[in-house]
């Protein structure tokens, strides 16, 4: 599970914010991302965490990255095309499993 500091490191605009708040939008992030994304589930935790944090509007200004007319983050974005990786492949292989089960 990622923590605060761990999130901080990889997502360096994010540095300046305060735990409780990277915590929260990481909780949050947890029941979205639910245990069907096997392997996958703590990196698409992380980057959509990373898209609450970025339209909240009490992030810092520096961490605050969405301007696109649909009002969609480069990391919502890529949790979006996560999200259609799992579910192409229903339940993504976890570490014990080495192929993706039969759709």
């Amino acid at each position: 599970m990622i923590t605060p500091s761990s999130f901080k490191a990889e997502f360096r605009a994010f540095r300046l914010l305060d735990d409780g708040l990277v915590q929260l939008k990481l909780d949050e992030a947890y029941i979205r991302t639910g245990p069907s994304w096997g392997t996958l589930r703590d990196k698409g935790a992380a980057v959509l965490a990373a898209h609450l944090l970025a339209s909240d509007p009490m992030s810092e200004p520096s961490s605050r990255q969405v301007s696109d007319k649909d009002s969609k983050s480069s990391y919502l974005r890529e949790w979006e095309r996560m999200l259609a990786q799992v579910r192409i492949f229903g339940t993504v292989p976890t570490a014990a499993t080495s192929t993706p089960p039969e759709p």
